[in-house]
């Protein structure tokens, strides 16, 4: 009769050449074909399985936007598409974003549509009740398919909130007024609120001597509603 020899298990076998290649006090044929075999399945592995990058923009469906990120939002900057600038032509509704200079950039929108396309070609269709996070360094033109308004705010590595580095200089003096600003459509410019309150005191009331009547208050370079600056007569 023939003793049946019992196998090890195949984790058994792997843990013995293992240990054999470490120790092996000279580099024997087992050990140059086991580490050659262990270096080309290292290389297809690696081939195969790239490093993962993280999505460069993150849509969250307003189904899935919790009660908590809709409360915290409602205390960040207020976004409304019929104030923007949009690039040429103004009818296409479309503008180029840049995120360069921030760590993340999270948005939610209020109400109306709008289509994302990054650099790279990811397209996104974004409305109502959805949430946007944009990290650090995507490039997007956003085009408004339907009037829209939306709170942002911006995030630092820690996941907490801080300010842009953005900067609205006035036309008069230079001065840095991007906190609180008055801006003149006709005149296409920005000014701060020292230099409004001299033009106000020389028109000495009278609004036709005013050079910056039916300025519109801004804050963060959004328009505050209801805050045109006129002078009383």
């Amino acid at each position: 009769r023939y003793q049946r020899r019992v196998r090890g298990s195949r984790s058994e076998h792997m843990d013995k050449l293992s240990a054999h290649v470490q120790d092996c006090p000279r580099v024997c044929d087992l050990c140059r074909k086991w580490r050659a075999k262990f270096e080309r399945r290292m290389a297809k592995k690696k081939r195969a399985s790239p490093a993962r990058k993280k999505a460069e923009v993150v849509l969250t469906p307003a189904a899935e936007v919790s009660t908590k990120q809709r409360e915290e939002a409602k205390d960040w900057s207020l976004w409304d598409s019929s104030t923007h600038e949009y690039d040429e032509p103004q009818s296409a509704c479309k503008f180029q974003a840049d995120y360069s200079e921030v760590h993340e950039h999270r948005v939610l929108v209020v109400s109306g549509r709008a289509t994302l396309t990054t650099d790279d070609g990811a397209e996104f269709a974004i409305g109502e009740g959805d949430a946007v996070l944009f990290r650090g360094g995507v490039k997007c033109t956003w085009h408004i398919r339907e009037p829209m308004v939306k709170h942002f705010a911006y995030f630092g590595p820690d996941g907490k909130q801080v300010k842009a580095n953005m900067t609205i200089g006035c036309d008069e003096c230079a001065a840095n007024c991007f906190e609180e600003s008055y801006f003149i459509e006709e005149l296409d410019m920005d000014i701060c609120p020292k230099c409004r309150k001299k033009a106000i005191k020389a028109s000495k009331g009278i609004e036709c001597e005013d050079m910056y009547a039916g300025a519109v208050l801004q804050r963060e370079g959004v328009t505050v509603p209801g805050k045109a600056k006129k002078a009383k007569k």
